[in-house]
C-alpha cells in the first residue's frame, strides 16, 4: 500500500450533471497548489470512499478559474485547459467520457 502525501489543501465533491458524475475540486490556496500537486491529488481521490473511476476531474485554481486534471482511472496523466468561471460551465466543456472503454459506467 502506497501512502499519498498531499502538499496542497482542497475541498472536493462528486457532482452529477446530465446523469454523469464528475469530481469538482476547489484549491484552498494553502501549501502547494492543486496544479503543482496534481499527481498526489489524483492518488488521494482514487483512495477516497467514492473512488476515481472514469469520473472527469475539474478544479478551481487559485485564480478562481476552472480547469481539468486528466487521469486514466489510476494515475494523473496531464492537464487540460478549460478557463471557465463556473463549475457548470467547466463540466459542460468536457467531452462525455466513454464508459465502456474505461470499465466504469457512471450512468449505472
Amino acid at each position: 500500500m502506497t501512502l499519498t502525501t498531499l502538499r496542497c489543501t482542497f475541498t472536493h465533491e462528486v457532482l452529477t450533471y446530465d446523469d454523469l458524475e464528475y469530481i469538482a475540486i476547489v484549491d484552498e490556496d494553502i501549501g502547494r497548489t492543486v496544479t503543482n500537486d496534481a499527481e498526489a491529488v489524483i492518488a488521494f481521490l482514487r483512495g477516497t470512499s467514492h473512488g476515481l473511476g472514469s469520473r472527469p476531474v475539474v478544479y478551481r485554481d487559485t485564480e478562481n478559474t476552472w480547469h481539468g486534471l486528466a487521469h486514466d482511472g489510476y494515475g494523473f496523466t496531464g492537464y487540460f485547459a478549460i478557463g471557465a468561471s463556473k463549475v457548470t460551465d467547466a463540466i459542460a466543456q468536457i467531452p462525455t467520457p466513454e464508459p465502456a472503454s474505461m470499465g466504469y459506467d457512471p450512468r449505472s
